[in-house]
């Protein structure tokens, strides 16, 4: 039985939403601030600013999407930056709370071009942007929403999906949590019984292979990409980079 992370990220986004996007104990409810709250959006500036950078390296032309798409776009941390260079942007969450929250900070800052969805649209998207979503999800459910994601792209559309795929002994949180009943050949730990699922609300990291992140990106006509490591509390990825082919 896989884990509800669906049903997780209801929990944590009527619970601490902020800290839900960001792990830092500014981010708590009883912690936020008018600059704390400043300094959680810019964090938002500054990643995208780095994306863009890459994106333009890697393309040798323009970078310049009309229509943007920002997978786990949570409360609009990344959807808002995303804006600066795109005329369209679309941050999609499964969190109603992370939407309504989203729609509530973009009223407040009256920025033009940018919507907030529960689901994919159902229109063709220029550039599509991930960061630590992934990680969230269960990757035989992940696989097939990256899958669905590069369908939804543009000839010579870009992407900036950030996937994990290894942890070290900083990080073994759900190993422990999710451990009934397992078998150990001192190589392989397998579960043999159901998942334990007694604490609805928790946050999960899952590691993917990147053999079949790497085989979607080029069955969707994303034949060259650029890799950066990235390591969150010793939850290790690549933040992936890539233009489709026309």
């Amino acid at each position: 039985m896989a884990r509800d992370t669906d049903l997780d990220w209801n929990i944590i986004a009527r619970q601490h939403p902020f800290f839900g996007v960001l792990a830092n104990e500014r981010y708590l409810p009883q912690n936020l601030t008018p600059q704390s709250m400043d300094e959680f959006y810019a964090s938002g500036q500054t990643d995208v600013a780095h994306v863009v950078e890459v994106l333009r390296r890697i393309s040798g032309a323009k970078f310049a999407p009309d229509v943007a798409l920002d997978f786990g776009g949570g409360v609009g941390r990344l959807t808002f930056a995303m804006a600066a260079h795109a005329n369209r942007v679309v941050g999609v969450d499964v969190a109603s709370e992370m939407l309504r929250i989203g729609a509530e900070q973009l009223a407040l800052r009256r920025l033009p071009g940018i919507g907030f969805s529960a689901s994919l649209p159902d229109y063709p998207v220029d550039w599509i942007n991930s960061l630590i979503v992934f990680q969230h999800i269960p990757p035989e459910r992940g696989y097939k929403l990256l899958a669905r994601l590069i369908e939804l792209l543009n000839p010579d559309g870009f992407i900036s999906i950030q996937v994990s795929f290894y942890r070290d002994t900083r990080h073994t949180a759900e190993i422990v949590r999710d451990l009934v009943d397992y078998r150990y050949d001192g190589r392989i730990i397998e579960l043999v019984s159901e998942l334990a699922d007694d604490h609805p609300g928790s946050m999960s990291m899952y590691d993917y292979d990147m053999n079949r992140v790497l085989r979607i990106l080029y069955l969707g006509g994303i034949q060259s990409v650029l890799t950066e490591h990235t390591d969150h509390a010793g939850c290790h990825g690549a933040w992936l980079f890539g233009r489709r082919g026309h």
